[in-house]
């Protein structure tokens, strides 16, 4: 029997952030950066439920930072960009993400008409697009 099979073993993390630098990639041709970045983070030492004494964690995460509009030919910087900051639960309680609200975000693709059919043909083909 092959009852204990994966019993053990850490699990590996998935880091959806890589995935969402690719997305971007690929789809748009963005210039992506992922860099990892390490934080103190206070959290209660749980000794009790009134207790104010907090311990001091080290977290780890990542953060995509994703280029969009005119690139400076001085600099290398995209005149605009979206950051993708990774939270684990488990690793930052102190952190909150609130509940999607329908918000929407809009950007500048490519310099051509081709440059945005080749964009808006990939996310098709993606799965992404929705066309109200």
């Amino acid at each position: 029997s092959n009852d204990n099979k994966g019993k053990g073993k850490k699990k590996k993390k998935n880091h959806v952030i890589d995935d969402i630098a690719e997305f971007y990639d690929c789809v748009f041709d963005a210039p992506c950066n992922v860099i990892e970045v390490q934080e103190q983070v206070q959290v209660p030492d749980g000794d009790s439920d009134t207790d104010t004494n907090t311990d001091t964690n080290t977290s780890t995460s990542k953060i995509a930072m994703i280029g969009f509009g005119a690139i400076d030919p001085t600099t290398g910087r995209a005149s605009q960009s979206l950051l993708f900051r990774e939270v684990d639960d488990n690793d930052n309680k102190s952190t909150i993400v609130k509940p999607y609200d329908g918000h929407h975000i809009a950007f500048y693709v490519g310099e051509s008409s081709a440059d945005f059919e080749t964009a808006f043909q990939r996310a098709v083909e993606a799965g992404v697009i929705w066309v109200n």
